[in-house]
């Protein structure tokens, strides 16, 4: 909006700001000719559309495993003394290496959580969930440190061609035989999108998270009805209620 009240001011700038050879396309997309790919369709075809919701507060790369494992619990009771080992199977590709990594059990950081297939799974697991107070630094339960412990992440022979981190299976086993479950689609794209009310329960965790929590439920439905909301004044206003409420 800046750059165009410039140009209307009579600013000029580069004429190859994209397509030149150390444009925008060549510094950030490594796109050769004029683009075609990014602009066709301009004005008509909004990529917006496509954007999907993470469901959960950490590594989109470990996602899939968390839905493995949410899986394996609605399956039925997964009894955490009777299990002996855990098996996460990811695709051998190096974005994955990181999240991969052995969880550190003393003194982990909100981003180890974050980053960590060993941890989301074992969190997953015990819970049936992954929300966004998993992820502070408190101390780690002995149950969960304990099942932490026995996650151990393999890696399968060839990625997929078109999702790298994809699939994502989970394999319990314990004294009463072993269970597994996959996931191959990405929870929150446009291919598998979240439900309204899984939206709304995302709204809630991120909005209660601060010391002044902000009615969800309120805010959901102020923001729902956005396009028909004539002065940004009513939004702040239930900001504001919120806070002097709970202060």
């Amino acid at each position: 909006f800046e750059a165009a009240l410039w140009a209307a001011g009579g600013m000029t700038g580069p004429r190859n700001v994209f397509s030149g050879p150390s444009g925008f396309f060549a510094a950030f997309g490594g796109i050769k000719g004029d683009g075609e790919a990014l602009t066709g369709g301009l004005g008509s075809r909004f990529e917006s559309a496509s954007v999907g919701f993470k469901p959960y507060p950490c590594c989109r790369y470990v996602h899939p495993a968390i839905d493995a494992a949410i899986k394996l619990c609605e399956m039925g009771p997964i009894p955490q003394n009777l299990i002996s080992e855990v098996f996460v199977s990811v695709p051998p590709v190096k974005s994955l290496d990181y999240v991969s990594r052995s969880f550190p059990l003393e003194r982990a950081t909100t981003v180890d959580r974050q980053f960590s297939l060993s941890y989301v799974v074992a969190v997953a697991l015990l819970r049936g969930e992954v929300v966004l107070e998993d992820f502070g630094e408190r101390e780690l339960p002995p149950e969960l440190s304990a099942l932490i412990g026995r996650v151990h992440i393999r890696r399968q022979e060839k990625p997929d061609s078109e999702t790298f981190f994809l699939p994502a299976v989970v394999t319990v086993r314990g004294a009463s035989g072993e269970r597994s479950a996959r996931c191959e689609r990405l929870k929150g794209s446009p291919s598998w999108p979240m439900s309204e009310e899984e939206l709304k329960a995302k709204v809630r965790d991120c909005l209660n998270a601060g010391d002044k929590p902000l009615g969800g439920q309120d805010f959901w439905e102020l923001m729902a009805s956005i396009e028909e909301i004539d002065d940004i004044r009513e939004i702040t206003a239930c900001w504001e209620a919120t806070q002097i409420g709970t202060a």
